[in-house]
């Protein structure tokens, strides 16, 4: 995917909706989206292209969160520079919690990452002097500066939104270069048949350990931008609760497509502002879409949408005259 279009169609997008106007709220659950799509790439790239299904998504969201909120409010880094530092303080710890699950497959390798989610959000709140405990920690704003003699305030929501839509614009262009790619073809190798992968040479630790830290580091700059729009960060926020909304999301929309993740994030961030009235339910109505999903589109929406395309295809090459020469 070419990323100067893609960088257009952003920009394009948040300048629409600038004209359009939409109420604080609405622009909130925009961005919100944005930064569940984020959640939701990096996810694809763990459990979509490499077939490892680790639930400890959370818990690099809250590194990112709390690391870039920590260096920013405590320590006086510039915020631009904490998001990053936070960013690869995730993949760090996506390098560190890959090492030893190297040898884990199924349920194993499962259990391992949800007691790694909750360890993380214990060492949360029980840190209380540099995290804030329970409380929570208070996180700085993007703060305004002068372009040209303009001033561009990242903290508004049209800026903020543009700020996301452009990190998605560049994450896509990234996943689909690494895709068809030779980390992304040893990904899907590991991802069909680890043992296959292997004879033909592929690197299984260094293959896998590299989905952690790319998963990881797209986990932990979500929830950077998360602390610093939201301006507070609590470990109520990063529960396993928000793994399985990303995993729903994944499902739901492709596993292995990046459209269909990006879909996913869409359909199910916009479900609770549709289902408003429902709220007790969204549990219930979350698990049979995931049920239905699982059951009618084992691939996803996506996958779902292009198995009729390639049905269709047949049927129609089947209906022309014998001897007609096909284009």
């Amino acid at each position: 995917m070419n990323l100067l279009r893609l960088v257009v169609v952003a920009i394009c997008l948040a300048a629409a909706i600038r004209v359009v106007g939409v109420s604080a709220y609405t622009g909130s659950i925009l961005i919100f989206g944005a930064i569940n799509i984020l959640l939701c790439l990096g996810f694809y790239v763990i459990f979509g292209l490499t077939g490892i299904l680790s639930l400890a998504h959370a818990a690099f969201m809250a590194i990112g969160a709390y690391g870039s909120g920590i260096l920013s409010a405590t320590y006086g880094w510039p915020i631009v520079a904490s998001i990053t530092a936070g960013t690869l303080i995730a993949a760090l710890s996506g390098a560190l919690l890959g090492l030893p699950t190297l040898r884990l497959k199924s349920h194993y390798l499962v259990l391992v990452t949800i007691a790694f989610s909750e360890v993380v959000r214990q060492m949360l709140v029980n840190l209380d002097k540099l995290t804030g405990g329970v409380q929570g920690l208070p996180v700085p704003l993007l703060s305004s500066f002068k372009v040209f003699g303009f001033k561009v305030d990242p903290a508004s929501q049209p800026v903020f939104l543009l700020i996301c839509l452009l990190s998605i614009a560049i994450a896509i262009a990234a996943l689909e270069r690494l895709r068809h790619g030779r980390i992304g073809h040893s990904f899907e190798a590991v991802r069909d048949d680890e043992l296959a992968a292997s004879v033909i040479g592929i690197n299984l630790t260094h293959t896998k350990i590299m989905a952690f830290v790319i998963s990881a580091a797209l986990a932990g700059y979500g929830g950077a931008l998360y602390a610093h729009f939201v301006g507070f960060v609590s470990p109520d926020h990063f529960t396993f609760d928000t793994t399985v909304l990303v995993l729903a999301m994944v499902v739901i929309g492709g596993k292995r497509s990046i459209w269909g993740v990006v879909i996913g994030a869409v359909l199910l961030t916009a479900l609770p502002e549709i289902l408003r009235d429902f709220q007790d339910w969204y549990p219930t109505i979350y698990g049979i879409l995931l049920l239905l999903t699982l059951w009618l589109a084992p691939n996803g929406l996506v996958g779902r949408l292009a198995s009729l395309t390639w049905l269709r295809k047949p049927a129609a090459d089947a209906a022309k005259p014998a001897g007609v020469a096909q284009s």
